[in-house]
């Protein structure tokens, strides 16, 4: 037996496997890395970006050596910054969900449809140790069926599978399902009660679970808000800064980013109007104001706002086609900001910077709250008095380094508790 040892052995190492042949000792290298699958980000706008990018930079940081595949929709943003990015990417597909959750209808069509080629979804999610969802905000009956389901079918189908799943900080709710879209409370909770955690992002959507019997519920802030690090490990090859942007920005400027969602979600007045008005305003108080998109979305109407003021060369459009880490960089450049963009404030508040704010969901409320800039906020779902809305101007110009101050700290607050901290270890 010794002799047998002498002329054949093999030991673990952390890295490789040592193996001895007639004392030659021979390095075998393997890696056994941990694969992680995150959905429902995207690059169709910042925020979406900011948080799959925040997401794949605290995995990294916790663990270098993991391999991370990403599900998003093939825009032609997507096409130009997975090519930096340190992950894998498959298409974001309806219909391939649709098609696994009818095919694992019952056990005949289940036990058939596994001799089946396999979907790039299915491919990936049996093969990792855990799933999360950074869906900023799927689940709510005022949403339609597909936006709904591309969320439940995936919850589905790591059940099916046995993955652990976790939902990342988002909005939730309404939840007023009365089976129209083949989704009902009852079929919701059954659903919602296999992830580890479903963390609500605002205090409603944490009481219309808690009240439909959840008990996997966490309420915690924006996931982009509570990342106090740099995007560490996002890359395999870093981009050159492209902040194209920036030598454009004029003195004393104000920026304005809209949000044309705000246009058809609220109809109680002309928004146009009050965004006149507040231009106007800024431009009698010596002013030049910058309008931007946030979202590609938006670039129309940011172009309408310009027109409205075609031949003045104080009030001026700058395109973003530059991604959610470049572009809160040139926020400090202003005065302040006037915002209606979610991430958008939120990376601002990043910065310290003061803003306006003009919502129409309760998340916004809850962000300004929570950030002590509650008298900031202009709720266009409800009427308010314009006049408020430029005292609010005046507001700010008295008050900056305060208004910094309130913001930095209660910024540092939320950084020290994390949704981060919760779910290390659990996967």
């Amino acid at each position: 037996m010794n002799l047998l040892k002498q002329i054949f052995s093999v030991r673990n190492e952390k890295k490789h496997k040592v193996v001895t042949i007639l004392g030659v000792r021979i390095k075998l290298y393997f890696s056994k890395c941990k694969k992680y699958f995150i959905t429902g980000g995207g690059f169709n706008n910042k925020g979406a970006e900011s948080m799959l990018y925040t997401m794949i930079s605290w995995l990294k940081e916790n663990d270098s050596n993991c391999k991370i595949i990403v599900q998003v929709k093939f825009t032609e943003n997507a096409k130009q910054q997975k090519k930096y990015i340190d992950a894998q990417f498959i298409k974001n597909s309806f219909k391939e969900l649709e098609e696994i959750i009818q095919e694992n209808s019952n056990f005949i069509k289940r036990l058939i449809y596994r001799f089946k080629t396999k979907t790039p979804f299915l491919k990936t999610i049996k093969h990792v140790d855990a799933i999360f969802d950074i869906s900023g905000f799927s689940i709510s009956s005022e949403k339609t069926r597909t936006i709904n389901n591309l969320l439940l079918y995936k919850i589905q189908i790591a059940k099916l599978y046995g993955k652990k799943m976790f939902l990342m900080p988002q909005s939730i709710g309404p939840i007023d399902f009365d089976g129209s879209m083949g989704i009902t409370k009852e079929s919701l909770k059954e659903i919602l009660k296999y992830p580890k955690i479903i963390f609500c992002r605002e205090k409603e959507g944490y009481r219309l679970l808690k009240e439909l019997g959840l008990n996997n519920i966490y309420l915690s802030n924006d996931m982009v808000l509570q990342n106090s690090h740099e995007y560490q490990g996002l890359y395999k090859s870093v981009p050159e800064e492209n902040i194209n942007c920036y030598d454009a920005i004029k003195p004393k400027s104000v920026l304005i980013i809209p949000n044309k969602r705000l246009f058809e979600h609220c109809t109680n007045r002309n928004y146009y109007d009050v965004y006149k008005t507040m231009i106007n305003y800024l431009l009698s108080k010596g002013y030049n104001v910058c309008i931007s998109n946030y979202d590609t979305y938006d670039i129309d109407l940011c172009k309408e706002f310009k027109q409205m003021f075609e031949t003045n060369e104080n009030v001026y459009f700058i395109e973003s086609n530059i991604n959610c880490i470049e572009f809160p960089k040139i926020f400090e450049k202003f005065e302040f900001l006037i915002l209606s963009r979610f991430h958008s404030i939120v990376h601002a508040y990043k910065k310290y910077m003061p803003c306006i704010v003009l919502g129409w969901a309760i998340k916004y409320n809850e962000l300004l709250q929570l950030l002590g800039q509650e008298k900031m906020m202009f709720d266009c779902r409800y009427d308010f008095n314009i006049d408020e809305m430029l005292k609010s101007i005046d507001y700010i110009e008295g008050h900056k380094e305060e208004i910094r101050y309130i913001i930095k700290q209660k910024v540092q607050d939320v950084q020290k508790n994390t949704c981060f901290d919760v779910i290390k270890g659990m996967f």
